[in-house]
């Protein structure tokens, strides 16, 4: 009777160069998911802020929607408000660290072609919207959307 075949340990493992290129492949992959990261974390900072700008909006629409037509540019264009990083308005007793988003407001008569006057039954509002607050001019994002506030019958 024959005594059975051992098969060498040494080939059954693998080899040095088989080692190799899978720490290659898998480095390659994970330095490729790694330069990924900075863009994917500036795309959700980007939507947060719109996020935020959309809330910005819907309460400037919801306090232009309160206020009187005549007396819209009175109300906005005197003063400006301040968001927080999510949007949420701040009031006059709020920490100067909390203030993220500066909004503006101008209103005025919209211009139509022919000289047609419109200023007693429409105007434009243009809300102007700078961040951060208190970075450098330089660094500071500004974006603009105009608005047109209407007047309603018994307004």
């Amino acid at each position: 009777m024959k005594p059975p075949i051992r098969r060498n340990r040494l080939l059954n493992a693998f080899s040095l160069v088989e080692v190799a290129m899978a720490m290659s492949i898998t480095s390659f992959s994970l330095l490729s998911v790694i330069a990924l990261l900075p863009s994917g974390l500036q795309a959700v900072k980007d939507s947060a802020q719109d996020t935020a700008l959309s809330s910005i909006i819907r309460s400037v629409r919801a306090e232009l929607n309160q206020t009187a037509f005549t007396d819209v540019r009175d109300k906005l264009t005197q003063q400006s408000w301040h968001f927080d990083y999510t949007g949420l308005r701040l009031d006059g007793t709020s920490n100067q660290q909390d203030r993220y988003f500066e909004v503006t407001f101008d209103a005025k008569a919209p211009t139509l072609p022919a000289g047609l006057d419109v200023s007693t039954v429409a105007q434009t509002v243009t809300i102007r919207a700078t961040y951060p607050v208190g970075a450098p001019s330089t660094s500071q994002t500004k974006k603009s959307i105009v608005l047109l506030a209407s007047r309603q019958s018994g307004r």
